[in-house]
């Protein structure tokens, strides 16, 4: 059963801050599928539990705007990667705490972010839980405690900037996934018209 403290502790950052370097800069989050943005698919399914919703973006500030949630852009000057986005959800987090989900994962869907919260907290001594699938972790499928944050800008400062390094580092707890749907993203355009067509 799900915990009811979960609308209540959690805040959802969607990270739409990337490059989009495989799609010509296109933002993955404005694509569409059958009529919505992407960034717009993850937003309805989070609001199934959650309704503290942020947007990381750092190009087409106006067009996410739309949407009418916060948008938080990365502080780190230079691209820094996924971690930069979540570095600048912590900084803006006022729950205890943040879930992790990319935009360009049309099927996620919102029992994953239970699972994570569910693992977390009855997990002692620990601050994050990263989904994963066939032992491998998927590092932007994640759940992290607020006080996370002074960590993270230790790692940033010395100039390092992998995710799945970082998450390893902090001995997350493991959520192991069977349904390899959720992790399905888009990155080229033949993945887009593979998936979302």
């Amino acid at each position: 059963m799900m915990d009811n403290n979960f609308s209540e502790k959690v805040s959802a950052l969607i990270l739409c801050g990337g490059h989009a370097k495989r799609l010509n800069g296109i933002d993955k989050g404005l694509l569409q599928w059958q009529g919505k943005f992407l960034v717009k698919i993850i937003i309805d399914e989070l609001l199934k539990s959650c309704s503290r919703i942020m947007i990381n973006a750092n190009h087409n500030i106006n067009r996410y705007a739309q949407f009418s949630y916060p948008i938080i852009s990365d502080e780190i000057t230079g691209y820094a990667g996924p971690l930069a986005g979540i570095h600048a959800g912590l900084q803006q987090l006022r729950t205890e705490y943040l879930l992790i989900v990319p935009c360009d994962c049309p099927f996620f869907k919102i029992e994953l972010a239970h699972e994570l919260y569910t693992n977390l907290i009855n997990s002692a001594n620990k601050d994050i839980a990263v989904a994963s699938h066939n032992n491998q972790i998927q590092p932007l499928f994640l759940l992290l405690n607020a006080r996370l944050l002074a960590q993270l800008e230790r790692y940033l400062s010395s100039g390092q900037r992998k995710a799945g390094d970082w998450i390893l580092s902090q001995d997350p707890v493991l959520v192991n996934f069977s349904n390899e749907q959720y992790f399905i993203n888009i990155n080229t355009y033949e993945d887009e018209r593979k998936h979302l067509n």
